[in-house]
């Protein structure tokens, strides 16, 4: 992992310690989105925070954050690693997407005027060639 967040300035006054645990998070949210931090891999809290140039409070604050939300698995004194998905978490994650774009789509046929579909008909016409 490299120390992006450090040298962009992650440092934050003292009396603004939730405002750092919340870019420590989600830095590590980017890292993990970018595969930077892969599934499977350890993470070392105190390897972060030196990485980070924070104290490893922020670092504790936001690996308790991703792993309230499943995204990584605390083992007390042990080890912290970055979860990986299970077949039930990507079909549901598929079955949510899938609503939320029939949704899109229900809203924005509500509102399409004929114009919007002339060019729509031409990209769809573009791409045609393409599907063969």
């Amino acid at each position: 992992m490299n120390s992006e967040l450090h040298t962009t300035g992650i440092r934050a006054p003292k009396r603004d310690a939730a405002a750092l645990g919340e870019r420590v998070y989600q830095h590590l949210v980017e890292q993990l989105i970018q595969g930077t931090i892969q599934y499977g891999q350890s993470l070392s809290i105190k390897q972060l925070a030196a990485e980070l140039g924070v104290s490893t409070m922020p670092i504790r604050d936001a690996i308790k954050r991703l792993e309230m939300e499943g995204m990584v698995v605390v083992k007390p004194r042990s080890v912290c690693y970055v979860r990986k998905p299970t077949k039930r978490s990507t079909v549901a994650a598929i079955d949510a997407r899938e609503m939320l774009e029939t949704q899109a789509v229900g809203m924005y046929c509500r509102t399409v005027r004929e114009q919007d579909l002339v060019r729509l008909k031409e990209i769809l016409e573009e791409m045609r060639p393409m599907a063969a």
